[in-house]
């Protein structure tokens, strides 16, 4: 899991508990992303 602390740096947020698939450790993140500039187009 060494890009959680990369991903936190972008902004991305802990969204639920650290899990093992096939063997790979992960945790779900998430980012909101604000498109208002896009909105005004």
């Amino acid at each position: 899991m060494s890009s959680v602390p990369a991903n936190v740096k972008y902004g991305f947020k802990f969204n639920g508990d650290t899990g093992i698939s096939a063997g790979l450790v992960y945790q779900p993140m998430k980012i909101e992303l604000i498109l208002s500039h896009y909105n005004q187009l």
